[in-house]
């Protein structure tokens, strides 16, 4: 029953966001990676990562973010490999952290590697 409310919960964050519910959903990953860390469900885990990421650079938080999208990084190229695409979502998410904090040059790395 939990590990069924943890996916559905990370579903029903685009909705939370794209109705300006930005800090219910960031409370609505945390519970959903708790959930998915208690079972071990590494790409569960990795997805949620990468979200919250996103929600915390719309917030502006980029160190926060950043710190997600490495660990959704190490977990998607442990299990999935360094050339899976989301992987390469990572490597574009952390261009994209880079570049909205004017970290041009560190931004087309990160791009680079997406590549």
């Amino acid at each position: 029953l939990r590990y069924g409310k943890a996916c559905m919960g990370y579903k029903i964050t685009k909705n939370q966001i794209d109705s300006g519910y930005i800090d219910q959903a960031l409370l609505t990953l945390q519970e959903s990676l708790e959930v998915f860390q208690e079972f071990k469900y590494d790409l569960g885990i990795s997805c949620c990562y990468l979200e919250i990421s996103q929600v915390l650079g719309s917030k502006k938080q980029y160190e926060e973010a950043l710190v997600n999208i490495r660990k959704a990084l190490e977990i998607y190229k442990e299990n999935l490999g360094e050339n899976h695409n989301q992987t390469c979502a990572c490597y574009e998410a952390i261009g994209t952290v880079l570049g909205d904090q004017g970290r041009y040059d560190d931004a087309l790395i990160g791009y680079g590697k997406a590549l």
